[in-house]
């Protein structure tokens, strides 16, 4: 298999009005193995999706004849709070892996990218603490605060 062979963007995260800067990678060769990756910054997960492809269910809106969802009777709800119908569907869905480990995230980062700097970059900016943007030092995958040289557990 060859490495190095993904490219990182920067982009955004999260709803409207509250995006966080983050980065995504997509590969440059077909040899790549990986459709694409997406990293949370607000949980520091590095979202890997895979190009081996899986069966599936998944609950989806039911259609009538003009694809258009079938909607409950006025005032009617489902169990689960819903107005419309679902059905049962088997999709073909992509292999999903979650790194969860800064430490994890930024070698598989190192591995796969040509330009790692904006994702370096990004992963520093999200270990720091929200409150005072204290720098984070990652100590196996636990974040501890820096204070004049020692560290000690950051309490969240």
């Amino acid at each position: 298999m060859k490495y190095n062979n993904m490219f990182v963007i920067s982009s955004t995260w999260g709803e409207t009005g509250n995006e966080k800067p983050t980065f995504r990678m997509f590969p440059l060769t077909e040899e790549c193995p990986y459709q694409e990756c997406i990293y949370d910054p607000t949980r520091r997960i590095l979202a890997v999706i895979s190009k081996i492809r899986k069966q599936n269910y998944i609950m989806t809106h039911k259609v009538d004849d003009n694809g258009d969802p079938v909607f409950l009777k006025p005032g009617a709800k489902r169990g689960n709070g819903k107005n419309y119908k679902e059905e049962r569907r088997l999709v073909e869905t992509f292999t999903e892996y979650y790194i969860e480990s800064p430490a994890e995230v930024t070698e598989f980062v190192a591995m796969f990218a040509i330009n790692t700097d904006v994702a370096t970059r990004i992963i520093e900016a999200s270990l720091q603490v929200s409150t005072g943007n204290v720098p984070m030092n990652v100590v196996g995958d636990v974040p501890v605060e820096v204070n004049a040289g020692k560290t000690q557990d950051v309490k969240e």
